[in-house]
């Protein structure tokens, strides 16, 4: 199930049918990483609500309208699961130039499962998606991401071995189906508007290497809170190789970066991030990557669980936190390859940071390293 919409506007999700009769006005809500409190941008949408009874045959929709009338305004509920998105792999080459893609009930995309978006190639190369406004994406907007034959959901159905484990096993999987630059990645998104997406605005596990992701605007993603896991951000990407995001402006979201496991040749570089609940979060990788000449806005700037940075001529408003990673050994790859080349824990505390600008202190057990 998707969403119920009002002159465009997603409604809330209720957990029963009780909650439909008064919703409370909320002006706030807590991110469920950080603890803090944030203010909800428009209060008074919290009062738009509804909840679904899925039966064997049929389904049942309520929606509180309150004092709009459904049979005048536009009303829609979505269903679809894409937008624009191909049934099969290997449909390489497309361009996507112009469009509105909006309404979309992506399901959740963690790096163990199939990773459909709104719009994105299923496990493709050389897509160009430019110029376009897509927004309410149920979870994910664009998917650069994995397919089902690398593993889908395996944890979930035979509860047999921890999803790091099943994470680690599609790595390999992958290069069996074909992971590789001459068969996989090289996409290029540009000049998008993305917003008002559940999980993240672009995702993608495998797929996204050596991609180029530069000059689009995110915001309002995750900041319902409807749900949480950990694979939410205005840019969430596994296996970033040689990937380069540069010169998005990303605000108003609850994570804006996040580049997890993998994150070896990749460059972050020109972003403007502010209003986020987090702005980067660099995850179990081992680099070599660069961070330069950002702007990091937010309260919480960076975090990391790496090694391998450099961190050159940032602007950093807030916060820093730094910390190893012992009990999960995760990949490294031939450079500029998707090959593996071996896997390690992370130490921590060997990133190198150059030409900062900060406003406040490091946190974290290497936060000595910061030079100014």
């Amino acid at each position: 199930m998707g969403d119920v919409y009002l002159n465009g506007r997603s409604f809330y999700e209720v957990t029963d049918k009780a909650g439909l009769a008064a919703p409370e006005r909320r002006d706030t809500i807590v991110d469920d990483r950080t603890g803090q409190i944030v203010a909800i941008e428009d209060p008074d949408a919290t009062r738009y609500v509804w909840y679904a009874e899925v039966g064997e045959h049929e389904t049942t929709i309520w929606a509180n309208f309150h004092e709009a009338d459904p049979t005048a305004e536009l009303v829609e509920i979505n269903v679809r699961r894409s937008v624009f998105y191909p049934t099969r792999n290997h449909v390489d080459y497309i361009t996507v130039r112009g469009f509105e893609l909006a309404h979309a009930a992506t399901p959740w995309a963690p790096p163990t499962a199939d990773q459909p978006g709104l719009i994105g190639p299923n496990w493709a190369k050389g897509w160009i998606i430019e110029g376009n406004h897509i927004h309410d994406a149920k979870c994910s907007a664009i998917s650069l991401g994995k397919e089902a034959t690398t593993g889908d959901n395996y944890f979930t159905h035979r509860l047999d071995k921890p999803g790091y484990q099943y994470q680690l096993e599609a790595v390999f999987t992958a290069r069996q189906h074909g992971w590789a630059k001459e068969r996989i990645g090289s996409h290029v998104v540009r000049n998008n508007v993305i917003h008002d997406c559940g999980q993240n605005g672009i995702v993608g596990h495998l797929g996204c290497v050596f991609s180029r992701i530069h000059d689009n605007e995110i915001y309002r993603v995750a900041t319902k809170r409807e749900f949480y896991g950990h694979e939410i951000g205005g840019i969430k990407l596994h296996a970033a190789i040689d990937v380069e995001i540069a010169h998005n402006h990303i605000h108003g979201c609850a994570l804006g970066v996040w580049s997890d496991w993998q994150t070896q040749g990749t460059r972050i570089t020109r972003n403007v991030f502010h209003d986020n609940s987090r702005d980067l979060y660099v995850e179990v990788s081992h680099g070599p990557y660069v961070v330069d000449h950002n702007v990091f806005g937010s309260k919480a700037a960076i975090e990391t669980m790496s090694d391998g940075g450099a961190y050159v001529g940032n602007l950093v408003a807030g916060t820093l936190l730094l910390h190893p990673v012992m009990e999960r050994p995760t990949p490294y790859h031939v450079p500029h390859s998707t090959e593996v080349a071996g896997d390690a824990s992370i130490y921590g505390g060997d990133d190198r940071w150059i030409g900062h600008s900060s406003s406040a202190p490091a946190r974290g057990r290497h936060a000595g390293r910061l030079r100014r």
